[in-house]
């Protein structure tokens, strides 16, 4: 009976630890941000294929984080029969065990971005001020769709709030990037603290245009 007591005190004293609108928290959010910015938008590659001027470029960051996600979409099934002929049966029981893999991923990702979804983590607008040497953020209240990006430019940047376990070494948040026609991408990611930086660990739910 005292160990039972003992293990719901200790779970309870990790959550509290987790408490998503503490300064602590949101201070924690502000560092992930604050290293992911130039992973998440691909920096390099949008600075080399555009031809920025890195003392120019400029990054418009939605103000708010909000708790819209990706859609997080289950698998579909697997496949028995092809133009009405039925596989054969190991073909099948591959298809299955390959659903069935794709389906425990998805209900992970599902879990994991509870948070966002069911209300836990409250929108609230970024209060950080962002130095970097090659790239300028500007914070905007606009939709992309509403901004005219000029030269040197990368585009716009929207970040949720973040997920993170309760050690703080690993995190889940939504990020959509928009840098022009025909040019965006948005994910679920996991994140990661590697060396003392976050770092992408893994890219998620998204699509890329």
């Amino acid at each position: 009976m005292l160990i039972r007591i003992f293990i719901f005190i200790v779970l309870l004293s990790l959550y509290s630890c987790r408490d998503f609108n503490s300064r602590k928290y949101i201070n924690r959010e502000n560092e992930a941000i604050s290293d992911l910015i130039h992973e998440m938008i691909d920096y390099h590659d949008r600075i080399t294929m555009n031809g920025i001027d890195t003392a120019k470029a400029r990054l418009y960051l939605q103000t708010t984080m909000d708790t819209m996600i990706c859609k997080i979409d289950p698998p579909g099934g697997y496949v028995i029969s092809v133009d009405n002929v039925r596989l054969p049966t190991e073909e099948i029981e591959e298809n299955k065990k390959k659903y069935e893999n794709e389906y425990k991923k998805y209900r992970r990702e599902f879990k994991l971005f509870a948070p966002l979804r069911d209300g836990q983590l409250k929108r609230r607008k970024i209060d950080f001020n962002f130095n970097y040497s090659n790239l300028q953020i500007e914070f905007t209240s606009k939709n992309n769709d509403e901004l005219t990006f000029q030269k040197n430019d990368l585009g716009y940047l929207y970040v949720s709030r973040i997920i993170f376990k309760h050690s703080f070494s690993k995190g889940y948040l939504t990020f959509a990037y928009y840098c022009g026609e025909g040019c965006a991408w948005i994910y679920n990611i996991e994140i990661e603290k590697i060396d003392g930086k976050w770092k992408i660990s893994k890219r998620l739910s998204g699509w890329i245009a």
